[in-house]
């Protein structure tokens, strides 16, 4: 799927016979001028039509056309359209057009995101950002790149949304960009966090409801299109599996085998395979792909060139998942992305915890303090209050050389430049912190960890959105339940001292699953990790690893030093550690020897503004 979005305007159409779309579907306003040009299945859109407004979902919804046709209906203005898609369930875009006034949207988690820029004078929107920098001539302004060197999860928000075209912005999550005729464009807030208010018991209730809605919207409009399901062996995903069961999809499964014969993942597997009511089973072999790090050994000179570095390995690994799925006839795959960041519980809870419930919280802060080995020190910085949010930003700009661990807890996890980054890439990433803390941005939430919750959550939204691109090739979309709109919500609103249980792991959804999943897949105490994988694959690809730094673009950019990266990464080391922040750099690296990137590098005319932070309110 794919498309873009114009406002009703003449001035418009010449844009559009730029696109040179062949075989483009066009949907016209009102006035029959074109409103949105792209390509989608007939089964990902509800297009309905009232009066002088249309409204138009692309993407996997279970609403039929007549009931969106009545609610539409009713709405007197493009900011009434939360009442018209309220309790939809699903994950799309949201385009409507009434009296030449258009909204367009995506989804919280931002796995369907909305870009927009302005060609010759129009605002344009779109779902990818590169199409409509063609129309606007944009170049790359490759300082952006640095940014994305921070490890271990890139930058924080807003820089997190700042894109590598110039002049292209994303909308943020829970945002959605209004479109008027004279050209005027807003970007406004439509959804605010949860307070966590909401008792377990009602709780849980909500967030299973959501959780079954949104699985079942995964298998197609009418319920009987083939899905693949990921079946891990952890409670996430597998849990996903037995929804997909009870909802009666037609669903076959997968499983991806790890190389560590300690990792337990493959027996939980293989218990839940015939309590499932699967069509079928694929087991992916550990040696049936070429491994994390295989895309340097392997590169795909055909490989999509995404709207910006897949940071997350491996592109390789998400390929052969999606010609599994399409080999078994599934048009999509569907994961357990995002659960992590709404269930599981880190420091910034821990923070908020100890300060809403100082008492409450002792037994937590103590199992804390225990599992993660902290000192007297480590623990009153991670029981610091929080700063605001700006101050905390520039903050984060100043320490961005500082050794992970050593700042208090904050809005979201440290962001760091790896230690072969140039002066020069620091003194730019600097700049862009100062630049977004000037702006003074309004937080996601005034609550810490509410805020970092969604932005965790978004990044995983960016995670999904890439696996679709990459996925493409194949016929089959990524597809993650758990950043469903009514999904983050539901778990966001659940009180604080129901997020923590007797040290149970992830007792929300454990609570929201019972009786659907069975108990033993629900009382699990350990996940299995991938540091075998990562370090056997890492073996393996060493040669090329480190031959890919003899011409090193990001060090013709000035913006690494390659001696100091092969000195660092390919010596030896105890743990991971070392070795973690090559992978935002090998992402930029390998991006930007894409045929499609190379050719529209550009200085441009001074530092890439940061985005805005909000718009309307």
């Amino acid at each position: 799927m794919e498309f873009t979005v114009f406002p009703d305007s003449p001035s418009a159409e010449p844009l559009v016979r730029r696109l040179e779309w062949d075989g483009a579907q066009v949907l016209h306003h009102a006035s029959g001028r074109p409103w949105v040009v792209g390509r989608w299945d007939a089964g990902a859109v509800v297009d309905v039509v009232a009066g002088p407004k249309r409204l138009v979902l692309l993407g996997r919804s279970d609403v039929g056309a007549d009931e969106l046709r009545a609610r539409l209906a009713r709405l007197s203005g493009v900011e009434d359209l939360d009442r018209v898609l309220s309790g939809v369930p699903g994950c799309f875009h949201a385009l409507l057009a009434l009296d030449g006034d258009v909204r367009v949207q995506g989804n919280i988690a931002a796995n369907r995101r909305i870009f927009h820029t302005t060609a010759d004078g129009v605002p344009v929107a779109a779902d990818r950002p590169e199409r409509i920098a063609a129309l606007a001539g944009s170049r790359l302004d490759e300082r952006v790149l640095a940014l994305h060197l921070l490890a271990p999860y890139g930058p924080p928000w807003p820089l997190s949304d700042l894109g590598p075209w110039c002049g292209v912005r994303a909308v943020a999550g829970g945002h959605y960009l209004r479109m008027r005729p004279d050209g005027e464009v807003r970007d406004v807030r439509w959804w605010r966090p949860p307070e966590p208010e909401v008792a377990l018991p009602a709780g849980r209730e909500v967030l299973r409801a959501a959780l079954e809605d949104a699985v079942r919207t995964c298998g197609g409009r009418d319920g009987t299109a083939l899905t693949s399901f990921d079946l891990s062996g952890g409670m996430d995903s597998t849990s996903l599996c037995f929804l997909a069961g009870r909802a009666g999809l037609r669903f076959s499964t997968v499983h991806h085998e790890s190389v560590d014969p300690a990792n337990a993942d493959h027996a939980w597997a293989e218990w839940c395979r015939p309590r499932l009511a699967a069509d079928g089973h694929r087991l992916l072999r550990a040696g049936s792909w070429s491994g994390f790090y295989g895309e340097v050994s392997e590169p795909d000179p055909h490989g999509p060139s995404l709207e910006a570095p897949y940071v997350h390995l491996s592109r390789h690994l998400v390929e052969r998942l999606a010609e599994s799925a399409a080999e078994a006839g599934a048009h999509a795959h569907v994961g357990g992305h995002g659960s992590d960041e709404l269930f599981r519980t880190e420091l910034t809870f821990c923070n908020a915890f100890v300060r809403r419930h100082p008492i409450r919280s002792l037994p937590y802060l103590r199992r804390t303090r225990a599992n993660r080995r902290m000192t007297v020190a480590g623990t009153l910085r991670a029981l610091r209050p929080p700063i605001p949010f700006a101050e905390w930003l520039r903050r984060c700009g100043e320490t961005v050389t500082d050794p992970v661990g050593a700042a208090g807890v904050g809005w979201d996890h440290p962001a760091r430049m790896p230690v072969w980054a140039t002066p020069e890439a620091v003194a730019i990433v600097r700049r862009f912190f100062a630049e977004a803390a000037a702006s003074d941005p309004e937080p996601f939430s005034p609550m810490p960890l509410q805020h970092e919750m969604l932005r965790q959550v978004q990044s995983n939204g960016m995670t999904v959105r890439q696996c679709s691109r990459i996925a493409e090739p194949f016929g089959v979309s990524f597809e993650a339940p758990y950043l469903d709109d009514q999904v983050v919500e539901a778990a966001m609103s659940i009180r604080l001292r129901d997020r923590v249980r007797d040290g149970r792991n992830k007792p929300v959804l454990a609570a929201a699953l019972a009786g659907a999943v069975p108990d033993e897949l629900l009382n699990r105490a350990y996940k299995g990790v991938g540091n075998q994988d990562l370090y056997q694959s890492f073996d393996r690809h060493r040669a090329a690893l480190r031959a890919l730094w003899d011409d090193s673009r990001l060090a013709r950019l000035g913006f690494i030093d390659p001696e100091r990266l092969r000195s660092t990464v390919f010596g030896l080391h105890a743990t991971l550690l070392p070795i973690l922040p090559l992978q935002p750099t090998l992402a930029c690296e390998l991006w930007l020897r894409s045929d499609e990137v190379a050719g529209r590098l550009g200085t441009g005319a001074g530092p890439a503004p940061a985005p805005a932070a909000g718009g309307e309110r």
